[in-house]
């Protein structure tokens, strides 16, 4: 008859064998009555990849349905027996791991004729019926070997479990690949209570399905997966839609197409697991009702505002979590709020007290404080300022930190000349964005001198020649904090090259000198001149002189004195002027004297703006009258 690749699972098989196992032969007898049952693969061929075993069991005996009985001899791989009769649930059960060990269909439930009609059964009028449905348990093998002939749909009238106890249900290979799979439920949820995968892959373009993985909780239903997998690979898409919320957790990244809930969530948390958005997700509910967590960035391909992130309620917002703006693609989503340094894990959106849409990094950016090197003039006010580096983006000082830090140094308005340490800490600075403030660089205020200008009491002076130079004072201007001369360690003075014996002209004044530790000295240059006159006086004085108490006028030689009514004439003239010749000089223009003698005797001559009289004598020989030194000095 040939090698049978199982038995078949009719109730009335009787079987007879003998177990071979090494030298154990002939009396070691398996035997199990009518009412015991094994349960075994369907007809058909064997498995492609069907070995024959040494050692293995042989069967003879017969089944009965379809004509029958008939008789059956072979070699078998696998027999499964037990002692009462199997439920329903249990026999799909044996069904399906016979099923993943084989990798081809099973004894048939609906009475259908080909695995996929098996598979595929489905009565609407009566979903519950196992006669008129196909199985509603299904291994990972199975539905490959289903997905080399079609894109699988699984549906449910109630709800879908998935059980895949750290199996991967893989369609990227082989006639599988490019294969989409959807799982449906009328009214239920769609639920997992192991760990597992389910892995497409797209192997085409354009629209339509391929390699897409699409989960629909139908009615009220609910999806509720937090340990499956969906890892829809080279560009095809998870897809999940539900009468009810959508969470969705898992360890590998995420390429989402359209999802949509009352309350949506989705989360990946590997370290680099990246969810990527491809259309929008749209959330219904109130508060927080639509959350994406990143395990590491957030890609937006799906456009700006609602196009990418839709929440219809008014009462209701969005919040992302991802690692780091820097690898996001917002493409053009705007957020009311941004924070740092929060994980979902640490800042739950229940947690989040800032409001409207939000995005939310676990980086947590640390910024450096630096104060500036300053510098200032001895006696003035300490001014420091500081700059904050480490921004990300976009921010900047004034729209990522409040408050100041807070800048000082041990020197005060008093300190001398000198350098001085500039230290920086927090002070009051904050950060509601979450940055941290870890850095804080010193340093240096430098105190420079004060410039202390010196100047002349008078800019100009003046004394006789042969004359002392007369005494210079000074004059200050720039001291600080109230501070005299008395401060300083040395006094500035004024010369002068001008001696007594120097001849008359004029000589510059230099201020020099001068030092102290807080203060320079800054001079004009030169700071005044120095007059040094000889008087000019009509050609009969012959030397003018200068004392402290005023001018003393004295002359050599004086003139004898001249009576107006006499004169001294040479032999043969006349030394008497007439009236007439006095008239002829006053109309020639030259003065005349008409004084008496006695009037010049008693007539004393002031000179304007001097503290000086000329007595009559002395004016009578130089030929002065009032009129003329005002005149001369005037």
């Amino acid at each position: 008859m040939g090698k049978f690749c199982g038995i078949v699972g009719a109730k009335d098989v009787q079987i007879t064998s003998y177990f071979y196992n090494g030298n154990v032969s002939g009396t070691n007898k398996l035997f199990i009555d009518g009412n015991e049952q094994i349960l075994s693969l369907l007809r058909g061929g064997c498995p492609s990849d069907a070995r024959t075993m040494s050692d293995n069991l042989r069967i003879s005996g017969w089944y009965s349905g379809g004509g029958g009985p008939y008789p059956f001899d072979g070699d078998i791989y696998d027999v499964i027996a037990y002692t009462t009769d199997l439920g329903e649930s249990s026999r799909q059960l044996i069904e399906q791991y016979q099923s993943a060990k084989w990798g081809i269909a099973l004894d048939k439930l609906a009475g259908a004729g080909t695995e996929i009609a098996e598979a595929t059964a489905h009565d609407a009028g009566d979903p519950t019926n196992a006669a008129t449905n196909g199985y509603n348990v299904f291994t990972t093998r199975y539905l490959e070997r289903l997905a080399e002939s079609a894109d699988l749909m699984l549906q449910a009238s109630t709800g879908i479990t998935l059980d895949l106890k750290g199996d991967t249900l893989d369609l990227t290979g082989g006639a599988a690949a490019g294969k989409s799979i959807t799982l449906q439920t009328d009214n239920g949820d769609i639920t997992d209570v192991s760990s597992g995968t389910i892995r497409t892959t797209k192997t085409g373009s354009g629209a339509g399905l391929n390699g897409n993985i699409a989960l629909i909780a139908g009615g009220a239903g609910n999806i509720n997966l937090d340990t499956t997998n969906l890892e829809a690979l080279n560009g095809g898409q998870v897809s999940l839609t539900a009468g009810g919320d959508v969470s969705l957790t898992q360890t590998s990244a995420l390429n989402l197409g359209s999802v949509s809930g009352q309350n949506v969530s989705i989360q990946t948390t590997g370290g680099t697991s990246d969810v990527t958005l491809n259309n929008t997700i749209t959330a219904s509910g109130s508060g927080n009702a639509l959350t994406v967590a990143s395990g590491r960035n957030f890609i937006n391909n799906a456009g700006a505002g609602a196009g990418a992130l839709n929440t219809t309620d008014i009462n209701g917002r969005w919040l992302v979590y991802s690692a780091d703006p820097s690898a996001n693609t917002l493409g053009g989503l705007a957020s009311d709020f941004k924070r740092y340094n929060k994980t979902y894990a640490g800042y739950a959106p229940g947690s989040v007290v800032e409001t409207g849409d939000g995005l939310l990094y676990s980086i947590a950016p640390t910024l450096s404080v630096t104060a500036q090197n300053a510098s200032r003039a001895y006696g003035d006010a300490n001014s420091f300022t500081y700059s904050i580096s480490g921004f990300i983006d976009g921010d900047t000082q004034g729209s990522a930190t409040s408050g100041a830090a807070s800048i000082t140094s041990a020197a005060t308005q008093n300190s001398n000349v000198g350098s001085y340490a500039i230290t920086s800490a927090l002070g009051t600075l904050a950060s509601s964005l979450g940055y941290q403030f870890t850095t804080f660089n010193p340093a240096t205020l430098t105190i420079n001198k004060v410039p202390l200008s010196v100047s002349l009491a008078q800019s100009n002076y003046s004394r006789a020649q042969g004359a002392a130079n007369p005494s210079f004072t000074l004059n200050y201007s720039g001291f600080k904090l109230g501070e005299t001369t008395s401060v300083l360690d040395s006094l500035p003075s004024a010369g002068t090259a001008a001696g007594t014996s120097s001849t008359s002209g004029q000589y510059a004044i230099n201020i020099s000198g001068g030092s102290d530790n807080n203060y320079s000295f800054s001079y004009p240059s030169p700071a005044g001149y120095l007059s040094v006159e000889t008087a000019v006086l009509p050609s009969t004085w012959e030397k003018v002189a200068y004392a402290n108490d005023g001018l003393n006028l004295g002359v050599q030689s004086p003139v004898p004195l001249v009576s107006a009514t006499t004169s001294s004439a040479p032999a043969g003239e006349s030394n008497s002027s007439s009236a007439g010749e006095n008239e002829d000089n006053e109309e020639n223009g030259k003065p005349s004297v008409r004084r008496t003698q006695g009037q010049n005797d008693t007539e004393t001559l002031s000179v304007p703006g001097l503290n000086v009289t000329i007595e009559a004598s002395l004016a009578r020989t130089l030929g002065l009258t009032q009129e003329k030194i005002n005149e001369m000095f005037r």
